[in-house]
């Protein structure tokens, strides 16, 4: 559809009386992203903004943290109520403005404008010169300062905030100070004084020689005490001074919602960003000093964090330190408490790259239950192994935090946002869209995803047209629509603190893309904080965005991070913005990097000269109480960095070779793709966005005003100020061209599409099953109870899958409809093969599938399923069209009873060795003797096949007579279809020691684990139907060890080979036959096993299935390139035959399974006889007694196999793709 523009709207645009341009900044042009005027104006615009705060600040409230910018004084620690953690856990009393705006100063001091970037240099060496006389220079000589020795505070911090804003601070600008990151005209000069002392002298006659990477390391160092937990995750806070006295045994303790403690000795919870964002700052302090406590416990507590995410890929956010366990509810998302974790580990990645690291030879994180660990690097160390975790989490994020709805068809529901998840499962819990949230987009952009962040920015930049800012929770409402209704904003989340991570995310859009729309929004946000923040001492934040409202607070990361990202975002040609090095920006917008000198390849004298000198002192060492951690910085001191597991855990006299400690990360990832080229006369792509709309609608931005009077403190402080006190704001601040449809409101009528569409939005397709009484029609069972519309009670059980059904009484099923997993063509040289939905019933395989996402009014994650018991489907009428079971004709699951052997019997088993025997042409006297058919063995293999064929063949013309006596003759008590060995092929020394084998087999019977095994059944012409009697019942009602099947012949081999022949009496001896896919086509599989008699599947004799095992080397690029564990179809186009040639009377049963090791490991250990061909083609025999094997009498308990029938379900002709019945 068009999107709609007001007329007044056109009108107010081209009537230039009502828009006095003379008085505003002028808007960007289209053409090329912007003059450069009007770029320079924006430039300009933002470099005041960050000096009007930071002047103040210096002013007014240094050498205090921060500044209150209405009363114009200084914001100090709450020392009269040490519970307000909203102050005291960032103001640490160590001038924390002064810290956050020195890397601002560097990076203004690369201006174009020669003047403008002397001042700022000028504001950054006396910065760093104000530092160091209020805190000394972090040597023996100079420890103290005129306000403290070092950063001996009396404060208690939070680990987190102290980490990102004062030790990033010091790092970042120590790493300018030296030269390692550009400031643009200024080289230092480095002269050593004989003594291995290198300094610079700066023009205000101060002598930098690295006093912000000391004190940077002062500060560290007095974090440590916090990692001295049992689990390696952090405490949350640590006293400077004091270390962690108060964390002593703090088992109970937890956080309420007024910020006390329910345990007066303190609060051991943190949560998973504050635990696991440590990696950047202390990497790059103990490759610069050479100290690697750091980096080793950084590291060691992000693992912690990474290995209890669950079992689906997620984490949560409040973990406690001391039990590691998740706090409750545990919930998953991507802002406040989780955002920078997953920044870490995409940046650590990008940081490390390219740097050696120490091999680790084990993991060194703590053990948990999860064992989610697929394809993941073996070396926590290693920079591929914090990609591997950013990508897993990148996979998981999409799959349950992100809220789409898309249907085949292309249309939509809404916007995608991204919400809240139950940890455990992904189910949807809340619908808020966090501030802290808005980081996202710009990770994503960073880590090459760069469609999914331009997606995900537009509900931001919606968001932030709606309100000229971004509160900080705001629910988008029911169904993922929002409600007009102006509650959409909680009460208590009404506030913008001045947050950067919108303006973040802009900024690396920009870079990505360069498209003129992200220039225009970072305009709208420069003018709506101009506009609605200033104060005559600063830049206070929004108490309330709708009324305006301000707070007396202008934190730190305000001059930080965002006047730092608008400058950047405005100054493209600025050397951070052009370089190609590994610079990582903090989650606190500090510029990092690991110089040469300090890559500890070779290279690293500076380090080392550096930890000779200002290595940790004694009382340092103190801090942790921990002999691994002073022998790390011993071995530091002779240049050798110790691997994670010799940092965590200290093994004296075991050190791995130099060749196993350091190893070279592999090569870079591909980068990004160019940006597009402009469009023609629009010029951006995002403007032409069909998508556009759809954002602006989840933010009801057609709700807005075309006019709106938004307060603005600026009117009364501009008209008593003059020109000099404010901004100077006009119409234009406060105006859009068009109705807000249209996004940023700062966007000029030329780049707005002059027939934009929007892409079709619909509703999903809901349907809900309603289940009325049933235990009448059921004859009262099914869960005791449930009258009166209640649910039975007992009637949904939690388990590992999903949620269990045991009754169907008084349920409501909630639905919606899907697409269905995507279809992969088959590919490979290896014919007839049909894709697994190909050719399914119930649905076809493209289209629409029900899932159930709620049962009553309890939210379903993604993947879970809904398991239903039989007894659930008494008194359900069978012909309802709303609710109708339908048996699955491709899938089946293989029920496996499989051995778990006692430690008696696998040392048994590693002393023994199988016995083997030849079978072939050759056997001798005891081998001329086929079954209970006393016939010579043929000569030729072609006379072989033929004499099985006429012997399957009278067999069955005597079948129902056999089947109907059961005294016929002593055949059925001596037949190997028994699983009784034919005498010539009983092992040789197995009947002289008959009772002690026996005695030794029971003593050492192994214990059964049943395990299920998805497989396929094959299609065409040759494809035999599985008989209705193999279908087993439930199976916790068989117990263990009672599988019918219980005779098994594993064949390690493809049976292709000309020379390969199957002796027929395996297919008389064995149930089930189980060999490898790949070489030859289906068809010539069972044309190799040889005729038998009619089976008859109540009896349980003869072959009754053929197990097709997919192994990996049989698949083509296509196929491996599906989901783990997806199965295609296999074909048999033709009718099956004989070895001979002849068509089969009765086909053979078959089915493929996936054929990972670990599968075919299960039905290795389950065989009761494994083979293989040898290079003549003589088939070797492993017989394996100890498992129950060809001795094991009929009706005897031990490893089998049996077949389960799948059914799905279908609502009016739609499968319902999770309801699975048990």
């Amino acid at each position: 559809m068009t999107r709609m523009r007001l007329d007044a709207c056109d009108r107010m645009a081209s009537d230039t009386s009502l828009v006095p341009l003379g008085m505003a900044m002028p808007h960007i042009r289209a053409a090329g992203g912007g003059s450069n005027d009007d770029i320079s104006t924006l430039r300009d615009d933002t470099r005041n903004l960050f000096y009007h705060g930071y002047n103040n600040y210096m002013a007014h409230a240094f050498p205090e943290d921060e500044l209150k910018p209405i009363s114009c004084k200084p914001q100090t620690r709450n020392r009269d109520n040490p519970a307000d953690i909203g102050l005291n856990d960032v103001l640490g009393n160590y001038s924390v403005t002064l810290v956050d705006s020195l890397s601002t100063l560097a990076i203004l001091a690369s201006d174009e404008d020669t003047g403008h970037a002397g001042h700022a240099l000028k504001e950054f060496q006396a910065g760093v010169k104000a530092l160091v006389d209020l805190y000394g220079d972090g040597t023996e000589k100079g420890r103290c300062g005129s306000r403290a020795c070092g950063f001996d505070l009396d404060s208690k911090v939070q680990v987190f905030e102290t980490n990102i804003r004062g030790v990033g601070g010091l790092l970042s600008a120590h790493l300018f100070a030296a030269g390692d990151l550009p400031i643009r005209g200024y080289t230092p000069v480095w002269e050593e004084d004989g003594f291995g002392n290198r300094a610079t002298d700066w023009r205000d006659g101060f002598v930098y020689d690295g006093q912000l990477l000391r004190l940077a390391h002062d500060l560290a160092s007095r974090l440590l005490p916090a990692f001295n937990t049992p689990t390696g995750l952090p405490y949350p806070r640590v006293n400077l001074r004091h270390g962690i006295p108060f964390y002593r045994d703090a088992l109970e303790g937890f956080c309420r919602v007024d910020g006390t403690s329910s345990d007066p000795r303190e609060i051991t919870e943190t949560c998973s960003a504050g635990a696991g964002s440590l990696v950047l700052e202390f990497t790059t302090l103990s490759r610069l000093t050479g100290d690697p406590r750091f980096e080793a416990l950084a590291k060691r507590a992000f693992w912690a964090v990474w290995e209890r995410r669950s079992a689906i890929g997620l984490i949560g956010g409040g973990i406690d330190a001391e039990s590691g366990q998740w706090t409750i509810p545990p919930l998953a998302g991507i802002g406040a408490g989780i955002d920078s974790f997953y920044e870490y580990a995409l940046k650590s990645h990008i940081l490390l790259s390219g740097l050696p690291y120490n091999a680790t030879p084990t993991s060194t994180t703590t053990t948990t239950t999860n064992n989610n660990n697929n394809n993941a690097p073996a070396d926590p160390n290693s920079p591929d192994a914090f990609l591997h975790a950013w990508q897993t989490s990148h996979a998981a994020i999409r799959r349950h935090i992100s809220r789409r709805s898309t249907s085949t068809s292309g249309f939509v529901q809404h916007h995608p946002y991204y919400g809240q998840a139950d940890l455990v499962t992904g189910a949807p819990r809340y619908s808020w869209i966090d501030n802290l949230s808005a980081y996202y987009p710009g990770l994503l952009a960073l880590a090459g995803e760069v469609a999914e962040a331009a997606e995900a920015h537009l509900v931001y930049a919606a968001l932030w047209t709606r309100y000229s800012a971004l509160p900080e929770r705001w629910n988008v409402g029911a169904n993922g629509i929002s409600n007009p209704a102006f509650a959409e904003i909680e009460p208590h989340f009404r506030h913008w603190a001045g947050r950067p991570e919108f303006i973040e995310s802009t900024y690396y859009l920009y870079q990505a893309t360069q498209d003129p729309w992200y220039l225009h929004t970072g305009e709208m946000t420069l003018r709506d904080i101009r506009r609605r923040c200033w104060t005559p001492c600063g830049w206070a934040d929004l108490g309330d965005v709708v009324s305006g409202a301000q707070r007396d607070r202008m934190e730190s990361f305000f001059l930080g991070e965002t006047a730092k990202y608008l400058y950047l975002l405005f100054s493209k040609g600025h050397p951070l913005n052009g370089g190609d090095g590994a610079v990582v920006f903090t989650t606190e917008g500090h510029p990092l990097v690991v110089p040469r000198g300090a890559r500890g390849d070779g290279e690293g004298k500076k380090v080392r000269r550096w930890q000779r000198k200002w290595g940790p002192r004694d009382e340092a060492r103190r801090d942790v109480e921990s002999a691994g951690q002073i022998e790390e910085a011993r071995e530091a001191s002779e240049g050798r960095i110790p691997t994670v597991a010799e940092a965590v855990g200290r093994r004296p006299g075991k050190v791995a070779p130099d060749d196993q400690r350091r190893h070279d990360s592999p090569q870079p990832a591909p980068t990004c793709p160019a940006p597009p080229p402009p469009l023609p006369l629009t010029i951006s792509h995002v403007a032409n966005r069909a998508d556009l709309f759809h954002a602006a609608a989840l933010a009801q931005l057609h709700l807005v005003p075309v006019n709106p009077a938004r307060s603005s403190p600026l009117l009364a402080a501009s008209s008593s100020h003059g020109d000099a006190g404010g901004p100077g704001i006009s119409f234009q601040d406060v105006r859009s061209p068009s109705n807000y449809t249209f996004y940023p409101w700062t966007l000029p009528q030329s780049l707005i599409p002059p027939r934009g569409t929007s892409a079709p939005m619909r509703q999903p397709v809901i349907s809900t099953l309603t289940f009325p009484n049933l235990e009448d029609a059921a004859g009262g069972g099914g869960g005791g109870g449930g009258t009166a519309g209640m649910i039975a009670l007992g009637a949904l059980q939690k388990v590992w899958e999903g949620v269990l059904i045991n009754s169907l009484s008084n349920i409501r099923l909630n639905m919606v409809q899907e697409p269905k997993s995507p279809l992969l063509l088959p590919g490979g040289d290896e014919g007839g093969l049909l894709d697994q939905q190909q050719q399914g019933d119930g649905g076809g395989a493209a289209g629409e599938a029900f899932r159930i996402h709620g049962i009553a009014n309890w939210a379903l994650g993604k993947d879970e399923k809904v398991l239903l018991s039989r007894q659930a489907l008494e008194g359900v009428s069978p012909a309802d069209p709303h609710f109708t079971r339908v048996r699955d004709l491709e899938m089946v699951d293989l029920v496996v009873d499989v051995p778990v052997r006692g430690p008696a019997a696998a040392d048994e088993e590693e002393e023994e060795e199988g016995i083997v025997m030849d079978i072939g042409d050759d056997q001798g006297s005891d081998g001329e003797v086929l079954a209970e058919w006393e016939v010579e063995v043929p000569e030729n293999s072609t006379m072989e096949s033929l004499w099985s064929e006429l012997e399957s063949l009278f067999s069955g013309l005597l079948a129902s007579a056999s089947s109907s006596s059961s005294s016929s003759s002593s055949h059925d008590e001596t037949s190997a279809a028994k699983g009784i060995a034919h005498p010539a092929l009983t092992p040789i020394g197995i009947g002289d020691n008959a009772g002690q084998a026996a005695a030794a087999a029971a003593a050492a019977a192994p214990t059964l684990t049943r395990q299920l095994i998805p497989a396929i059944l094959p299609t065409g012409a040759g494809a035999a139907p599985l008989p209705a009697s193999m279908d087993l019942p439930e199976t916790h009602a068989i117990a263990s060890g009672a599988l019918p099947f219980q005779s098994i012949f594993y064949l390690d081999s493809t049976l292709c080979a000309a020379s390969a022949r199957l002796p027929h009496y395996i297919a008389k001896s064995y149930n089930i036959l189980v060999i490898k896919r790949g070489e030859c086509s289906f068809g010539d599989k069972l044309a190799k096993i040889p005729s038998l008699f009619a089976p008859s599947p109540s009896s349980g004799e003869g072959l009754q299935l053929v197990v097709v095992l997919s192994v990996p080397e049989s698949q083509g690029p296509a196929e491996q390139a599906k989901p783990e564990g997806e199965l295609i179809r296999p074909l048999l186009d033709e009718a099956q035959r004989t070895p001979g040639g002849l068509e089969r009377r009765q086909g053979i049963p078959m089915v493929m399974v996936d054929g990972r090791a670990e599968v075919a490991g299960l039905f290795r250990r389950v065989a009761t006889a494994v083979g293989y061909f040898d290079a003549s083609g003589k088939l070797v025999v492993v017989e394996e007694e100890e498992e129950g094997g060809a001795g094991q009498k009929k009706g005897a308990t031990g490893p089998g196999v049996g077949v389960k029938r799948r059914y799905w379900f279908e609502s009016l002709g739609v499968p319902i793709g999770n309801l699975i019945l048990l």
